[in-house]
């Protein structure tokens, strides 16, 4: 667990003071997952590095954000992407909302534009070495064009690009605005179902 240790000490530390609930993780989530989760909330229960770009979620509600728990109920946000919805937990995110998740035998990651799922990682090990050796997995240079130019995100906000990033690759700080996470979610899961010809929720 080097990487995760790594990754954790490059944060700025827990997002939630206290230890995480191992057996509710297991309840909720089923013995793989919580075991996965285990790996990295037993260390720092949620945090935020790369100048706030990566998010892990705790599995403690606070006032600026949602526990791992609320994150992934699928009336949060997971609904809006129905039939594009995650098979798996979403534990981190990058600074655009895509979600990482672990899925049956690897880590996953979420586009949360299109919807579309890719593998990422095989472990949570490898998951943590490729964030730390490729920082712009996490949207880490945007993340300090941002703070730059705009000062710091509030926690529990994403950048959403105002005009859908598919139209083009480049990402302008004047096509990104700073939203609360469940609200970019629920807005790209609708341009996505848009997008995708899935059309509004029933």
């Amino acid at each position: 667990m080097a990487y995760l240790t790594q990754l954790c000490a490059l944060s700025k530390g827990a997002t939630a003071e206290v230890k995480p609930d191992i057996p509710r993780l297991h309840q909720v989530f089923g013995k793989n997952a919580a075991e996965v989760l285990e790996q990295i909330l037993g260390v720092m229960n949620g945090l935020y590095a790369f100048e706030d770009a990566l998010h892990v979620f705790s599995d403690w509600d606070t006032e600026d954000e949602l526990g791992i728990y609320k994150w992934n109920n699928m009336y949060c946000w997971r609904i809006h992407y129905s039939p594009f919805v995650p098979k798996g937990v979403c534990f981190a995110e990058d600074l655009f909302g895509n979600q990482f998740v672990i899925g049956d035998r690897a880590i996953l990651l979420f586009d949360a534009e299109s919807g579309k799922c890719e593998l990422f990682a095989s472990t949570l090990e490898e998951w943590a070495r490729r964030v730390i050796r490729e920082p712009a997995s996490t949207g880490f240079a945007t993340a300090l064009a941002w703070r730059e130019a705009c000062g710091p995100l509030r926690r529990g906000q994403r950048l959403v690009p105002k005009v859908p990033f598919l139209r083009g690759k480049d990402i302008p700080i004047a096509n990104l605005e700073a939203v609360d996470g469940v609200e970019a979610m629920q807005t790209r899961g609708a341009r996505a179902r848009a997008i995708f010809g899935k059309g509004p929720i029933a």
